[in-house]
């Protein structure tokens, strides 16, 4: 093709309002110059691209509802089994690592990238929770049985747990787009002039018509993986140093329990 955009498809894309990327398995649709191509009309022609993702389970989510559950029910039975010993009584250790063992979760949740690390923090956040607010009621060594503390405590817990089971959720969905974004980066060499085209002559004019711009076309791929999508905003806000990780994912967690 002598002019890549008279293709058929950079004319459909012309008239679209937006480009969804589809990734493949077996290495990144960027290493195909056509693809390349695609990116690179939708970035000159200010079009929103977003990734394609696999549609999340009710299955899973499901499990991840389970498994917080399970936590804070394991958590109120530690705490209930705790007014079984005689003249029970919290002791200083528990009172001590009360603020860090229900605080931390939350923080680790909100900052932590690594998926594995956020499950865990959900999990014992709900189980602090609920541990802390089956003990509320129990004296302490050093203060005695506060009247009206279990209906605050309780309260409270049951936020927290609602928030790590919505946490675990978005936890859940976010995973499936970072599957995404791995498949989009899988073998690709950050510049779309290494990628490879079946038709030598194809090659030649469509790298003839991006010219100057594969620099900023490459820098729009990298936001794309990043974010899961690319905008002219999106750009502007990662080009002022702001992280744009996971930007099209939306979490519910904090507004909810807000």
């Amino acid at each position: 093709i002598s002019n890549p955009r008279e293709s058929p498809f950079a004319l459909a894309l012309l008239s679209a309002n937006h480009m969804l990327v589809v990734p493949n398995h077996k290495e990144s649709i960027y290493m195909r110059l056509w693809c390349a191509y695609e990116a690179f009309l939708a970035y000159e022609n200010d079009k929103l691209i977003q990734v394609a993702t696999a549609p999340t389970t009710t299955c899973s989510l499901l499990w991840a509802c389970l498994w917080v559950c399970s936590a804070a029910l394991c958590g109120a039975l530690a705490g209930w089994l705790r007014h079984l010993v005689p003249n029970g009584h919290t002791t200083k250790i528990e009172d001590r690592v009360y603020y860090p063992a229900v605080i931390l979760p939350w923080l680790g949740s909100a900052i932590l990238d690594n998926s594995t690390a956020r499950r865990a923090c959900h999990l014992w956040g709900a189980a602090a929770h609920a541990y802390y607010v089956a003990t509320a009621d129990m004296p302490g060594p050093d203060h005695p049985r506060q009247e009206g503390i279990y209906s605050i405590t309780a309260v409270t817990s049951v936020i927290a747990v609602c928030f790590f089971i919505i946490s675990e959720v978005d936890r859940v969905r976010n995973a499936v787009g970072s599957f995404e974004a791995g498949l989009l980066r899988k073998g690709y060499s950050g510049s779309i002039r290494r990628a490879s085209c079946s038709v030598q002559s194809d090659a030649h004019y469509i790298l003839s018509d991006i010219g100057a711009q594969a620099s900023e076309v490459d820098r729009a791929i990298q936001i794309l993986i990043r974010a899961g999508m690319w905008n002219r905003s999106l750009r502007v806000v990662a080009e002022a140093g702001v992280d744009v990780k996971d930007a099209s994912h939306i979490e519910f967690a904090l507004p909810f329990t807000s």
